[in-house]
């Protein structure tokens, strides 16, 4: 029971591949395949496969936009991930562009 309470799978997934985050309900937080659970983890309500959490960020607050990779463009912490994100190589809390502009307007 030690190992349930600590990597739980998701409904109708191998328990080895996808696993719930300690304390956190199996549907909502999992983590992704062949990575720790603690580095890369979905984002509650939302895909396991296109939204994770950014390494050493709380899984909750910077999620990579869906279809970029996760180190490039990431969502601001307490803002809408797929509103604002960050510029390709700099801190993605210094510097974030609005999804359709180019990243040279927000400077």
């Amino acid at each position: 029971m030690n190992t349930e309470e600590t990597r739980c799978c998701v409904v109708g997934t191998p328990r080895e591949t996808r696993c719930c985050v300690v304390g956190t309900p199996r549907e909502a937080r999992c983590c992704v395949v062949g990575a720790p659970r603690e580095t890369r983890c979905c984002v509650v309500g939302a895909p396991r496969e296109t939204r994770g959490c950014v390494v050493g960020a709380p899984r909750e607050t910077r999620g990579c936009v869906v279809g970029t990779p996760r180190e490039t463009r990431c969502c601001v912490v307490g803002g809408p991930r797929e509103t604002r994100c960050c510029v390709v190589d700099t801190p993605r809390e210094t510097r974030c562009c609005v999804v359709g502009t180019p990243r040279e307007d927000q400077g």
